[in-house]
């Protein structure tokens, strides 16, 4: 359960971040300079705003693959996708204002973080990865 739940976060992580990247796209490049996006204690405009927002729709595809690979049980996604968290978190921060939506996107990234240091979902990736290694039981070393 727990690792549907966080396949599911980081979906709609990726959705946010969808969202979040083609608004600041489109500010960036309809409205120009005259309208900027803050971000780390400065006002991004025109070429500025237009990065930041492919930045965010970057990371908005790395979340939506990696919550497929958390569904397919990669053995991997599970130190990388907490290393995606932490970096989700301080691209957060880096906005430098604190507000209502920069606390639920950190709190989002720690449940997922969370969810993905349980006991049930590393029982299921390990579970996963002896699967496709072709071991069907525990080695009696292994306890």
């Amino acid at each position: 359960m727990p690792l549907r739940v966080a396949a599911s976060l980081v979906l709609l992580q990726a959705a946010i971040l969808l969202l979040a990247g083609a608004f600041v796209v489109l500010v960036g490049a309809l409205l120009g300079s005259g309208n900027s996006v803050p971000f780390a204690g400065n006002l991004l405009s025109g070429g500025g705003a237009v990065a930041l927002g492919l930045a965010y729709v970057a990371f908005a595809l790395a979340a939506a693959f990696m919550s497929v690979q958390l569904v397919h049980l990669a053995h991997w996604i599970r130190p990388v996708l907490i290393g995606f968290e932490a970096a989700l978190i301080v691209l957060f921060m880096a906005q430098g204002q604190l507000s209502i939506n920069l606390i639920f996107n950190v709190v989002l990234c720690l449940a997922v973080a969370v969810l993905l240091v349980s006991p049930s979902v590393g029982a299921a990736l390990i579970g996963a990865r002896r699967t496709a290694d072709g071991d069907s039981a525990p080695h009696a070393s292994q306890g």
